[in-house]
């Protein structure tokens, strides 16, 4: 046993008696501090589909999900994610080119990849300490969720509240998210004048169609301003033969469909490798805090 002043007894049961082991004078007893919880690292909750609700960290890490946003009751963990350092060294480096300056630890949602039918409302804390000393204005901080396929930090609209010291955005999907300051904002996209950037759906199309010999299909989309495009193409059999978010962005493009100048999002895929027939895609556009816009439409294929 040890006593307030650091003394150590211990039964010498050989010798029928007990020993005193005082530390040497002037040296404070040794205190080890109890070991931290799981629960200070990891929350972990079901959420009801009908209710819904929030699970929430002790340090302020948080979602909160809408009734009805989840298709069926939910395990949600809100945790420290654990990374290789390969995986470390390709966030930091993204960071580092994109001028982004550190004000939080990474927090994983999971289970990761989640959908949602709504927008959920992540809360993730801040560290005065590091915004002091990159010198960063709290109002220019935003979260930012890592974008796997990308390898890139994507940013959200974000709320800050400097009296919790935390930072609130909305999102649709589960992943990794993290604080930055906001400085890279800048080189978003900003809505042009003649071109109407609401997300919402207008149009989506490809062509040529019917596609004949081995020449590529462009898939397009009109949609105004969106963070993300994808597009998933499968056989009659419903086989998914191609997937790509690679989508090239024209802000301001008449095509002549009557609706006029758009924010125009168009795939290139490269059907050489496909035999004659007809093939479905599925084109998925998201925004942050807003239900995503999922189209199909099919493509003929001549050889």
């Amino acid at each position: 046993a040890l006593d307030a002043q650091g003394n150590l007894f211990v039964a010498d049961r050989n010798n029928d008696r007990i020993q005193k082991f005082g530390l040497p004078t002037g040296q404070a007893p040794l205190i080890v501090p109890p070991s931290k919880s799981e629960d200070e690292h990891v929350a972990r909750d079901v959420v009801d589909v009908e209710d819904g609700g929030t699970v929430s960290r002790r340090d302020r890490a948080a979602v909160d999900i809408p009734a009805g946003a989840v298709a069926a009751d939910l395990k949600v963990t809100v945790s420290t994610p654990a990374f290789s350092a390969a995986d470390d060294s390709n966030r930091r480096r993204a960071a580092e080119d994109a001028q982004l300056k550190t004000a939080s630890p990474p927090v994983e949602y999971g289970p990761e990849g989640t959908t949602f039918n709504g927008a959920v409302t992540l809360t993730l804390p801040y560290s005065p300490e590091l915004i002091a000393l990159q010198e960063i204005d709290a109002k220019d901080l935003q979260v930012r969720y890592w974008n796997r396929d990308k390898s890139k930090w994507e940013d959200l609209e974000s709320v800050v509240d400097p009296k919790t010291r935390t930072v609130k955005a909305k999102t649709t999907h589960f992943s990794l998210y993290q604080v930055f300051s906001g400085t890279a904002a800048a080189a978003a996209i900003q809505p042009l004048a003649g071109a109407d950037a609401t997300f919402t759906f207008r149009d989506a199309y490809a062509f040529p169609n019917p596609a004949r010999g081995s020449g590529p299909v462009t898939i397009r989309i009109q949609t105004g301003l969106a963070d993300s495009v994808e597009v998933r193409v499968y056989d009659i059999s419903g086989r998914k033969i191609h997937s790509s978010s690679n989508f090239s962005l024209n802000p301001n493009l008449d095509d002549g469909n009557g609706k006029g100048a758009q924010y125009t999002y168009d795939h290139v895929w490269d059907v050489s490798g496909v035999g004659s027939g007809v093939y479905q895609y599925v084109i998925t556009a998201k925004k942050s805090g807003q239900s995503d816009i999922h189209k199909t439409g099919r493509i003929g294929v001549v050889k």
